[in-house]
């Protein structure tokens, strides 16, 4: 009898060993799967005066043009990816553009902005990709084009605005320049300063004079 309970504890003990057949744990030493994490987005990036981001409400907001598509699956983060259909800077432009607000409309007229974009590429690839400031009302900058990697990383560019008339909403327009391209944006910053007076030239000195004694 004694020998049988002994035999019994023996099966009970190899039964919780781990790494045994009959345990049904992990063997020993086993090590999971890396998982593949993003790094975050490092906003401290921006240090504009005016910084926005990809809210639920700045992306409501957002104007998106034909051809192109606005992702929101990543938090905080908005991926702008398709083929636009256009290529206007004017306006509302023709890329999925950022509203400014109000109280940055009126900061930025007749001053120069400075346009800052926190952004990368949303394949992993180089994606080209361009930004243009848009008062819809007295003028716009143009595209900027810009090469982004796979690293977050900024790109910057300035713009002398005219002064508002009677103000219609700013926008920065953000369009990939490569059909079925994808660019991620997280900060959308801007920074106001006075615009310099021109310089006039100085007048080109004439011949010198000469007196007959």
């Amino acid at each position: 009898m004694r020998i049988a309970i002994l035999l019994i504890g023996a099966v009970a003990l190899a039964a919780c060993t781990p790494g045994s057949e009959t345990g049904g744990t992990e063997p020993a030493g086993a090590v999971s799967p890396p998982v593949a994490v993003m790094p975050a987005v490092d906003l401290s990036l921006v240090t504009s005066s005016v910084v926005i981001t990809p809210t639920a409400e700045a992306v409501e907001a957002m104007s998106v043009g034909e051809g192109l598509t606005v992702d929101t699956e990543t938090d905080g983060v908005v991926k702008i990816g398709g083929t636009a259909a256009a290529n206007a800077s004017y306006g509302r432009t023709s890329g999925a553009a950022f509203l400014v607000g109000p109280e940055a409309e009126a900061a930025a007229s007749g001053q120069t902005v400075t346009i800052t974009v926190l952004a990368r590429s949303g394949s992993g690839e180089p994606a080209e990709f361009k930004v243009a400031y848009s008062t819809t009302e007295v003028g716009n900058s143009g595209w900027r084009n810009f090469e982004a990697g796979d690293a977050w990383a900024t790109y910057t560019f300035a713009y002398d605005v005219s002064e508002m008339v009677n103000g219609g909403g700013d926008y920065v327009g953000i369009q990939p320049m490569a059909p079925g391209a994808e660019i991620q944006v997280a900060a959308v910053g801007l920074d106001f300063s006075p615009t310099p007076e021109p310089v006039e030239p100085e007048p080109e000195a004439g011949p010198a004079e000469t007196t007959e004694e």
